[in-house]
């Protein structure tokens, strides 16, 4: 039997949409080092059921979800000099890390501006049906970071989403009532 930790994490890495078959395998045999006494057999059986649960709620899915629509957006902010990153490390400080390193790859100055989500969100929004997009400037101030905030949201409603912001640059955007569905 499983706690419902494990069926969490589990259920999370299935229907985030980010993981394939090798990476679900790394996840059990991470459980399984954490906590020997697992069973390894009811780890691999509820995982299998619910990729088969997910195959098959796949099938009824529209063919452009909220999830697409949010690719669609990202890639459309390389044309407006901003790095979208999908699923960055576990936490917002993972985030910015990741950021930080995919911005080291690129030409200096492609992009003036950066925006992602995290696990933390992928799990939040796969809960709530309320997904955070945290964002900023490379090296600006706050009406820089204000500038970076304004083309997300017009990248993210241009791709048929409805984000909304208080303005405040500390504080995420936030795209409400977002049908996670990602194949």
């Amino acid at each position: 039997m499983l706690d419902s930790e494990e069926r969490d994490v589990i259920w999370h890495a299935v229907w985030s949409g980010f993981h394939d078959d090798e990476d679900i395998a790394d996840l059990i045999d991470d459980l399984l080092i954490d906590e020997p006494t697992l069973d390894a057999e009811a780890l691999w059986a509820f995982a299998r059921s619910e990729q088969q649960r997910k195959i098959a709620a796949a099938a009824s899915w529209p063919a452009h979800t909220d999830c697409d629509r949010l690719d669609a957006a990202f890639d459309a902010l390389r044309g407006a000099r901003v790095l979208g990153l999908h699923n960055a490390g576990y936490t917002r400080s993972d985030g910015h890390v990741e950021a930080a390193e995919a911005l080291a790859a690129l030409p200096e100055g492609a992009v003036d501006g950066y925006c992602f989500y995290h696990g933390q969100d992928v799990e939040r929004v796969l809960a709530d049906r309320v997904l955070l997009i945290a964002f900023d400037h490379v090296e600006g101030d706050d009406a820089d970071r204000t500038g970076v905030a304004q083309r997300v949201i017009t990248a993210l409603q241009d791709a048929g989403l409805k984000p909304e912001w208080t303005g405040d640059v500390n504080r995420c955007i936030e795209i409400p009532d977002f049908d996670w569905k990602r194949r």
